[in-house]
């Protein structure tokens, strides 16, 4: 059994988000999404970190990568339709892609992604941020640069 913040659960609440904005009930449509955000950069972040293995944290499977880039794509492009591509939302969203990609193994992806989220944080809330400079050294890190 699982809790609502696992993995698992996540896919739950992409389809709820799917309803509500079917519904056009968008803030609960952003709301799911947010949650879903939310849980995946828990994850990854975790299974990033240096003591992943001290944990003993399951990894993804492939199955479960491919389909935490889909829902977190679809959540990308309606946050994007909703709130704008310059949204802070939307850089979250492609902040945790690039930690997936990178996750996953794809640098150039991971990068791509991080390098839009980095213009996004910078942009709006400044470089200065906690936040902004959460994705600059994730970005760094992926590059191979001392931070």
């Amino acid at each position: 059994m699982v809790g609502r913040k696992h993995i698992d659960t996540s896919g739950g609440y992409f389809q709820l988000g799917n309803v509500f904005y079917s519904m056009n009930k968008v803030e609960n449509a952003l709301a799911m999404y947010d949650k879903v955000v939310d849980i995946w950069y828990k994850c990854v972040t975790q299974l990033l970190s240096t003591d992943a293995a001290h944990y003993e944290l399951p990894a993804l499977g492939d199955a479960k990568g491919a389909e935490g880039v889909e829902v977190l794509c679809h959540i990308r492009k309606r946050r994007e339709e909703c709130v704008g591509a310059s949204n802070i939302a939307t850089g979250e969203s492609n902040y945790v892609l690039g930690l997936l990609q990178q996750y996953l193994g794809a640098p150039a992806k991971a990068a791509e992604h991080m390098r839009l989220a980095l213009a996004i944080y910078e942009n709006q809330l400044g470089p200065e941020h906690q936040s902004t400079k959460d994705v600059t050294l994730s970005l760094m890190q992926l590059e191979g640069r001392d931070a």
